[in-house]
């Protein structure tokens, strides 16, 4: 009788996740993929010069916080008191580096924009969830980016 209940739950659960497993289609697959790795591509390129430290903090915040400035600003002033050897480069950084990053995301990122123009609304819900699930594992993509591509499909989903 245990091996019976054993086989039968067994199957259910082989079924079950197949069925999970193939939610999307080949052409949702592709579009997914293509749609990451060409985010993952562009925005990175953008996000190059932003100070490795930094890009952690903001990856932080954004996962928990979202874009809210004032956890962002408080996050910032405790890492520079704990790591004061790096404040000059961050806000060098700061100073000289990011305020050329939205003309960088609007040069870099033409195509994206172009092929998937307000994509996180657009996205059904199952590629929405296929993103969020695969964003870590894009090992070529910047930390930052991640956590902007996480927050942003979690957000449309709500």
């Amino acid at each position: 009788m245990k091996k019976i209940i054993f086989v039968f739950t067994f199957l259910f659960l082989v079924n079950f996740f197949s069925i999970f497993a193939q939610k999307l289609d080949k052409k949702s697959k592709k579009k997914v993929k293509e749609y990451m790795s060409m985010s993952c591509e562009c925005m990175t390129k953008s996000f190059s010069k932003i100070h490795p430290s930094l890009s952690k903090i903001m990856a932080e915040v954004t996962e928990k916080e979202g874009t809210n400035e004032e956890a962002f600003q408080k996050k910032l002033a405790q890492y520079l008191v704990d790591n004061p050897k790096e404040a000059d480069a961050i806000e060098k950084n700061i100073s000289e580096d990011l305020k050329d990053i939205p003309d960088n995301i609007t040069k870099n990122c033409k195509e994206l924009t172009k092929k998937y123009p307000d994509a996180a609304k657009k996205f059904s819900k199952e590629e929405k969830e296929a993103i969020i699930k695969a964003v870590d594992g894009m090992k070529d993509c910047n930390i930052l980016v991640k956590a902007i591509m996480k927050k942003t499909f979690l957000e449309t989903m709500k």
